[in-house]
């Protein structure tokens, strides 16, 4: 009886290779990239600057702190983005996906 139901019930899903032809086997990532020549701050404060929010740019510095603060990078918060560990890289990538 449950195979039955499933039957009845069954979906067409494409396969893995239909969906690499629509782009749906990779996630995309918008706006997540470091800027290795940009300070940390910058980093962050530039989808800040250019995303949905659009904000000025005092305005994104004084928010990028925070999100610097919140993944841990405040002491970091000048340096720039290639003199970063893969670790903070990596903390530096979430700031800016959540910026």
């Amino acid at each position: 009886l449950l195979d039955r139901q499933r039957q009845d019930h069954a979906v067409a899903l494409p396969v893995l290779g239909d969906m690499g032809d629509v782009g749906l086997a990779q996630p995309r990532r918008v706006g997540s990239r470091r800027l290795e020549w940009l300070a940390v701050q910058e980093n962050i404060a530039v989808p800040l600057m250019f995303g949905a929010g659009r904000l000025k740019p005092g305005e994104a510095l004084r928010e990028a702190r925070e999100f610097v603060a919140f993944v841990g990078l405040a002491a970091r918060l000048t340096d720039r983005a290639d003199a970063l560990s893969l670790q903070e890289k990596k903390a530096l990538e979430f700031a800016r996906a959540l910026a």
